[in-house]
């Protein structure tokens, strides 16, 4: 949440945005809504902010040149209503409990798939070779993924759009 405070905030004239800010050695945008929610955009090049700055229509540039061409998240929520998002920390910490949990669950999506190429091929699978080192990594993951499908169902449960709009876009 420090990067958020460190960045230099330019106000702009939109209906939509209050300011924006550029961290040049991430190549990250940040957009600020006059809701207060913030996002940060990823591989974002230094000419899309001097654009969308100099831009006649923010909400129109954004539209066409900065929504859908590059992987965001929200950095800070705006409503206080939602539990989950009381407060920039948990926003956070919440957002990367969900990366956490997928990257996780992607790994062993990854090793199961590659078990199965293997026994197409009739290899066997790393895992038959040296089954104790396997065996503990898969228990850790798989404990880890369990609780990762709780969690994610919770979250879901609870109707948190952003964390909802998070495991989609992954």
């Amino acid at each position: 949440m420090g990067v958020v405070i460190a960045v230099e905030w330019m106000p702009v004239e939109s209906g939509l945005f209050s300011s924006a800010a550029y961290r040049a050695s991430a190549r990250q945008l940040y957009l600020r809504f006059h809701d207060g929610k913030i996002y940060r955009f990823f591989d974002c090049p230094v000419t899309v902010y001097n654009e969308f700055v100099a831009a006649a229509s923010k909400g129109r540039y954004f539209s066409q040149q900065i929504r859908n061409h590059f992987r965001y998240e929200m950095v800070r929520c705006s409503n206080p209503s939602n539990r989950h998002c009381t407060s920039p920390q948990p926003c956070l910490a919440e957002q990367l409990r969900a990366s956490v949990m997928l990257a996780k669950a992607r790994a062993v999506q990854r090793r199961n798939l590659s078990r199965q190429r293997a026994r197409r091929k009739g290899q066997g699978s790393t895992a038959t070779r040296c089954p104790s080192r396997w065996s503990k990594v898969s228990q850790f993951l798989n404990a880890d993924v369990g609780q990762a499908g709780k969690d994610t169902r919770q979250i879901l449960a609870d109707g948190n759009s952003h964390a909802t709009a998070a495991f989609r876009d992954r």
